[in-house]
């Protein structure tokens, strides 16, 4: 039985640094992003990559840029203006899709599913309803509400289907779950503060539960756990912080893997 609770741990503290600008990639504009940018960090997982671009047609050009470059898109966070994307290598060759509405964007994601492709991860930034795709079909699921209790409960009907969570997005009122079936075992923990939440994370890391996705939005900072995802490290500040700290974590071995704004 899973602790789907948000429970109490020791709070861990973020790094500083400096950027890696051959491997950021980073774009014409200021990096002072108003907001707390969140790292995850997984080691052993290989060097990777992140791009960001304060235009969507130019981020979509970063991204294929980065597939010249033998990067595979893992993740995408949109925050004040900025989309910001974390690639990682010998992933699975990916894709894309993108829509204006929900509706539209599932209609996008079943489209996808015919193709043999599997939703990986969602995002909501600017009116548009972004989602990454693998090229490693499993069994794939997606769930949405309006009301956080209402979608917590959606996690457990997807648990008792024998699908984990891999991935949570909040856009235009909804949160938008993504599952996949005989992964690992998944929990979850959320809370309106932040030191409560890194607080939850590290009791989740005590139950042998490493975090794998952060999402924030409507007051809440909800994460998503994993077993045996590797050691797990996390990082957050402004955004000309957080770029700091990917490079000091690459250094210490860990690769970035997911990025949330709150």
């Amino acid at each position: 039985m899973r602790n789907s609770q948000p429970i109490i741990g020791s709070v861990s503290l973020g790094l500083t640094g400096s950027p890696d600008p051959e491997v950021g990639l980073i774009g014409n504009i200021g990096s002072n992003i108003g907001g707390t940018w969140f790292g995850v960090f997984q080691e052993d997982s290989g060097r990777n990559a992140y791009s960001y671009r304060s235009n969507f047609d130019d981020f979509t050009d970063a991204i294929q840029e980065r597939w010249d470059q033998d990067y595979d898109l893992i993740d995408v966070e949109y925050s004040n203006g900025i989309w910001f994307g974390v690639f990682g290598e010998d992933i699975s060759l990916n894709a894309y899709s993108s829509r204006g509405n929900l509706d539209d964007f599932t209609d996008a994601i079943r489209d996808r599913w015919d193709q043999g492709r599997d939703l990986i991860d969602v995002e909501y930034g600017d009116g548009t309803w972004f989602g990454v795709f693998g090229s490693e079909p499993t069994s794939n699921a997606y769930s949405y509400s309006g009301n956080l209790d209402r979608f917590t409960e959606q996690i457990q009907e997807r648990w008792d289907q024998g699908y984990d969570l891999v991935d949570v997005e909040y856009g235009d009122g909804t949160w938008f779950g993504v599952f996949q079936i005989d992964t690992v075992s998944t929990a979850y923990s959320y809370s309106g503060n932040i030191d409560r939440f890194t607080e939850q994370i590290e009791a989740r890391w005590d139950q042998g539960y490493d975090l794998i996705d952060v999402e924030y939005d409507n007051g809440v900072w909800f994460g998503v756990f994993d077993q045996d995802s590797g050691a797990n490290a996390y990082s957050y500040g402004s955004l000309d912080t957080l770029v700091g700290q990917i490079q000091e974590r690459w250094d210490e071995g860990f690769s970035l893997v997911d990025i949330g704004v709150g």
